[in-house]
């Protein structure tokens, strides 16, 4: 299969991000406009995918499921007995909560697809395509190369955190990878 195509990957654009929410990015509502003009001026044959934070209440980054813990500091935690380090978060993108729903003046377009991440309440997942632990992938490396996508270009938020571990994984999994910083906040 020839991979001819480029897409939008816009990460996390949701409420509790943006500068009212539960975990604030500051000017993180900027973005919204740069977004919706790309997606509005530039054809992606490949499509646009939308990543979410998803969480379950009792999911293991968030600080409050930790006696003691305060939002932003550092839990260790073992996978089959590896270590790894997990910032605790404020609880935010609960599912189903209006936290986790996109800005309200981000344009979806209809044909969008959405890729929801963090879902395990065992691991938090930055990037849109593997859980932190790396146990799980989402659909979404499935879902590029089934609608022959090369190049994937990516915006979004937090550019430090999820933005950023998308990026890596894009170009690990061998992905031509444009981040549009004119269109990411951290």
């Amino acid at each position: 299969m020839t991979l001819t195509h480029s897409a939008l990957l816009v990460v996390d654009v949701q409420n509790d991000f943006l500068p009212t929410g539960a975990l604030p990015v500051p000017d993180g509502d900027g973005v919204v406009p740069i977004i919706n003009a790309l997606m509005s001026r530039i054809n992606f044959g490949g499509g646009v995918f939308m990543s979410k934070d998803w969480h379950p209440p009792n999911h293991t980054s968030f600080a409050s499921n930790h006696n003691n813990k305060k939002p932003f500091e550092q839990q260790t935690f073992y996978v089959d007995e590896t270590p790894y380090v997990q910032t605790l978060w404020p609880d935010h993108c609960v599912q189903n909560s209006p936290g986790a729903l996109f800005a309200p003046s981000l344009q979806v377009p209809e044909n969008a697809v959405t890729i929801l991440k963090g879902m395990d309440p065992r691991y938090d997942s930055y990037s849109a395509f593997f859980d932190n632990a790396r146990n799980a992938q989402s659909s979404l490396q499935e879902l590029l190369k089934k609608a022959s996508v090369r190049t994937v270009y990516v915006c979004g938020l937090a550019l430090d955190v999820c933005v950023l571990f998308t990026v890596m994984d894009a170009l690990d999994l061998g992905f031509e990878t444009v981040l549009l910083l004119d269109a990411c906040v951290s």
